[in-house]
């Protein structure tokens, strides 16, 4: 058994393949007593994991991420795909099965990668929860038993408690997420997420929603010019918490440019750089960025929940937030629809 195992993870299994080495698999699971359930269940989420067709759409769908508004339209049509629901189905079967209790899961690195990619699908597809009966956050549930099953202080509940926040946050449940901060902070005191200010700030992102007001700060320019929000009121403002070190972030300046140009006299874009001030004054500088750009210190990305970059807040005239993370080549579009509609 340990010979096939090794075959299929070095192989490149896909359609008719993948259903007779599926087949295989379930042939030999078939051959082992009970007592192996747990363990032989691993090796068939591993197998799904890696091999079904689903996966090799979602490689090629990765690659439309800089392009977030057809990269959004090309996955949800794949959640309501044929291939998908292949996917969902077999996977929803397995997780039925599982013991959260079980030592086998314990060491699977990529077990809560995957059930919290289920969960995605049923955000995208939740008539695949009613078909099957499997219902919102089922599959969570299993990490939340799971991760409460860990040895104390173990870095992996840590890690794990921390994606859950993420995804519940992604998600927009913020009380799901809330509570899995509590956990993390309650079960993991001392762990780097929390004494580095992570969760804090996670719980401040929660807050910034729309319609809230957005905190007032002051910053040095690369210009060296002080400029503080407040001095805005009366125009819509774009911030843009980057970094010259993120991809993501470099590939919104040539949009974040055109926006500042597309509506010069009602809207100031403010980018707020996670970065070191010579490097960031240099690199302004070579790529003639126009719009004023300064360093978001601690306080001010702990004000506004910054944990991951870039990070976008559109904010109207009476200073409250009216718009998060618009990005991507219809900025511009985006950002003109905001408008209108707050007008």
């Amino acid at each position: 058994m340990h010979s096939y195992f090794k075959m299929l993870r070095s192989a490149d299994v896909w359609d008719s393949t993948f259903i007779d080495q599926g087949n295989k698999l379930r042939e030999i699971v078939n051959q082992y007593p009970p007592y192996f359930e747990q363990f032989l269940l691993q090796e068939e989420f591993e197998f799904l994991q890696r091999f079904h067709p689903h996966n090799r759409v979602r490689r090629e769908l990765k690659k439309l991420r800089s392009k977030k508004k057809e990269y959004e339209t090309k996955i949800r049509e794949h959640y309501q795909s044929a291939v998908y629901e292949s996917y969902f189905r077999q996977m929803a079967q397995l997780a039925k099965k599982v013991d959260p209790n079980s030592l086998f899961f314990r060491t699977y690195a990529t077990f809560s990668h995957t059930l919290l990619s289920l969960d995605e699908g049923l955000h995208f597809a939740p008539h695949l929860g009613e078909k099957y009966k499997i219902p919102p956050f089922y599959f969570t549930g299993i990490l939340v038993a799971y991760e409460r099953n860990l040895p104390p202080g173990t870095k992996e509940g840590e890690s794990l408690l921390w994606r859950m926040a993420q995804h519940y946050r992604d998600r927009d449940h913020p009380v799901a997420a809330r509570s899995a901060i509590d956990q993390l902070i309650q079960r993991y005191p001392n762990s780097k997420t929390v004494l580095h200010g992570s969760t804090e700030r996670l719980l401040n992102a929660l807050d910034m929603r729309e319609d809230s007001v957005a905190p007032d700060f002051v910053v040095q320019t690369v210009a060296g010019d002080s400029l503080r929000l407040s001095d805005f009121r009366g125009k819509f403002v774009m911030l843009d918490f980057w970094g010259t070190w993120c991809a993501p972030c470099l590939n919104e300046l040539p949009h974040l440019k055109k926006l500042s140009q597309s509506f010069s006299e009602e809207l100031k874009v403010i980018g707020l750089a996670h970065d070191d001030p010579r490097n960031l004054a240099d690199f302004v500088k070579e790529h003639q960025i126009p719009y004023p750009n300064g360093i978001a210190d601690p306080k001010i990305q702990k004000a506004y929940g910054i944990v991951s970059w870039p990070t976008t807040f559109l904010i109207a005239p009476n200073g409250k937030i009216i718009a998060k993370n618009l990005r991507g080549e219809k900025l511009v579009d985006l950002v003109a629809e905001k408008l209108a509609a707050y007008k």
